[in-house]
């Protein structure tokens, strides 16, 4: 038996079950179903949201969609995307890089992947 979602305001709430969550520093695979995403407004401001091909749904900032069109990615087709947060002094810098699977882009991007990397290993790693 399916149970109705509660209303909050009017609005029926999204599962965060089904919502996709970037976390820091760790490149998540996505599949679109639809390469036009749906501009919505936001809180945060403005967002692109994306259904996935595993039914999960995904808002990303306008220049993060922009690249997924640079790209030209396929309904279908593997990509990655990474929230990458590095620090400077006392300031935390977001930036996000999005790629194929396989296609690593520019230099500066393979360069971040390899640290993100060894970072995420030293993580994981036992002492």
């Amino acid at each position: 038996m399916t149970e109705a979602m509660p209303e909050r305001n009017g609005a029926v709430p999204i599962s965060s079950r089904k919502m996709v969550r970037f976390t820091p520093n760790m490149p998540v695979e996505i599949a679109l179903q639809c390469t036009d995403g749906i501009r919505v407004e936001g809180r945060y401001g403005d967002r692109v949201k994306y259904t996935l091909t595993d039914d999960r749904t995904m808002y990303v900032d306008a220049f993060v969609a922009e690249r997924i069109k640079e790209l030209d990615v396929q309904p279908g087709e593997i990509f990655q995307i990474c929230k990458c947060q590095a620090k400077k002094s006392n300031r935390k810098t977001i930036y996000w890089l999005v790629h194929r699977d396989g296609e690593l882009g520019t230099q500066l991007e393979r360069d971040l992947l390899k640290s993100l990397d060894r970072a995420n290993a030293s993580r994981t790693t036992p002492p």
